[in-house]
């Protein structure tokens, strides 16, 4: 009996073990995407935009508008950007083969009201209404 023990025991400890090493980075994990959110005419952050690469989204910080994405995996992405009150924003980028990719900060242009007219408003109503 205790000889099937002492056989037992080591293989039990090398199968947690083996068990405990997987997905903590590698290719198969994903890897991180941070970046900001601002203000395209002010420069100020934006909190709450909806930030989306393939199928992992969340939310900008309200603070200081930054975002990270973890478990994007490496090679070409798109991310998207939405928040009322703002063009939608898209761009393809690419998730490096590193544990982070930084991205330059993201300029949101302001929809409506603010100056500059850029011509993305409808036409006002006719002469004589």
């Amino acid at each position: 009996m205790l000889k099937r023990i002492g056989f037992w025991m080591p293989m039990v400890g090398l199968a947690v073990l083996v068990a405990g090493c997987g997905g903590g980075g590698g290719d198969g994990g994903g890897h991180a995407v941070v970046g900001y959110v601002v203000d395209a005419d002010t420069s100020q952050p934006v909190g709450g935009a909806l930030v989306v690469i393939g199928g992992f989204q969340t939310q900008t910080r309200t603070i200081d508008g930054g975002f990270r994405l973890d478990g994007v995996p490496v090679g070409p992405a798109t991310i998207s950007v939405t928040k009322t009150g703002y063009q939608a924003y898209a761009a393809s980028i690419t998730v490096n083969d590193v544990l982070v990719t930084s991205l330059s900060p993201i300029q949101l242009t302001p929809t409506g009201g603010g100056g500059g007219g850029g011509g993305d408003e409808p036409p006002g109503p006719p002469p004589g209404w």
